[in-house]
């Protein structure tokens, strides 16, 4: 009589467990506040000829976020300045002569101080044809576009500084450690931000 096939091997898997950190990641909603917000004005009235950045766009101080057309020219200051020497002559000339005349002086004095104001007015404008960021930051509004005519001071945009920001956070504060890093995302722009948490005392 034939002996029974033999048994098949059987194959076992092995696995080896190994404890490891598991990232653990919670969405807490707030909203932040910046550690500062600058205030963009024109220091003009025109109309804007070139917008430079886009919402949401991280800038420093002193780029330039606009280009205004002031209706003045760089041919028109110096053709004041022309005027200028000319009126300046001509009152070095009635100073000259022997016998003086109050009178001519003093008109030669107006047109001097005239065509002074006239050329500091117009150096004013040109040098105000650019709208230059006040700050470091993240440009979170800007609220003019191309070919707009803007006057003087008005708000055309806010610059936030995010280096640092405040987010009031209530009873989840206690959901997150002092000392902490944490990634946050600004909603409006899209920015995401790695940061330490150092909570206030109010939150401890």
């Amino acid at each position: 009589e034939a002996a029974p096939p033999a048994m098949p091997t059987p194959e076992v898997t092995v696995v080896t467990l190994k404890a490891q950190p598991v990232p653990l990641t919670r969405e807490l909603a707030g909203r932040t506040v910046p550690f500062l917000v600058a205030e963009v004005r024109p220091q003009a009235t025109g109309i804007v000829k070139q917008r430079l950045f886009e919402e949401g766009s991280l800038v420093k101080a002193g780029d330039v976020i606009l280009t205004l057309d002031v209706g003045k020219s760089s041919a028109e200051l110096t053709q004041a300045q022309e005027e200028l020497k000319k009126a300046q002559r001509l009152l070095k000339v009635r100073q000259s002569w022997k016998q003086r005349s109050p009178a001519a002086e003093k008109q030669a004095e107006a047109k001097v101080a005239e065509w002074e104001a006239q050329v500091a007015k117009i150096e004013s404008l040109l040098a105000a044809t650019q709208v230059l960021a006040p700050a470091d930051g993240t440009l979170a509004a800007l609220t003019v576009n191309e070919g707009e005519h803007i006057s003087q001071s008005f708000l055309i945009g806010t610059i936030h500084d995010l280096s640092r920001v405040s987010i009031p956070l209530g009873a989840d504060a206690a959901r997150v450690e002092d000392g902490q890093t944490v990634r946050v995302k600004i909603q409006e722009s899209g920015l995401e931000i790695e940061a330490q948490v150092r909570k206030s005392t109010a939150d401890q």
